[in-house]
């Protein structure tokens, strides 16, 4: 039967989050469950709008994962936590061991919320650390320069 659909939210685009585990007995498999439907407001709508050309999604890719991922890092014990009480063998799964994804809802298919595809693998917390400005610096490096003048090896 399977999950309930959620209903489509007319004005604002949807996320749905995913989550695995890469260890235990509940990484056996490697499938991709689904965790919840999270709505977007404005702003978001604007980032997955311009995403739909090939130059917004060069350009604000990284923002939106970074802006999802780091709202649902902030809250990673308390999600691991009600994932372990529905999942067994996932209890002794350490926190960092547990991998997030999300995908954009299609409006125009609303019962395939749940289905683990077309999905965007969040990066691991700490390389959300980098602001644009540390990217930027990182990329300017003598470092970076010299490597790409010369090779790097």
């Amino acid at each position: 039967m399977g999950p309930p659909v959620p209903d489509v939210d007319p004005e604002n685009e949807e996320f749905v989050l995913f989550i695995r585990a890469k260890t235990g007995a509940g990484a056996s498999n490697g499938a991709w469950l689904p965790l919840s439907v999270m709505k977007g407001g404005s702003s978001a709508n604007v980032l997955v709008r311009t995403m739909r050309s090939e130059w917004g999604r060069v350009l604000y890719a990284r923002t939106l994962v970074s802006n999802i991922a780091s709202g649902l890092y902030k809250e990673r014990d308390s999600v691991v936590r009600s994932v372990r009480k529905g999942m067994p063998g996932l209890e002794n799964v350490p926190a960092k061991d547990f991998e997030f994804a999300f995908k954009i809802r299609d409006k125009a298919a609303p019962k395939d919320w749940q289905k683990a595809d077309r999905l965007t693998v969040f990066p691991p917390e700490e390389a959300l650390a980098d602001s644009p400005v540390d990217r930027f610096r990182r990329f300017f490096s003598t470092e970076s320069l010299f490597g790409a003048v010369f090779g790097a090896q």
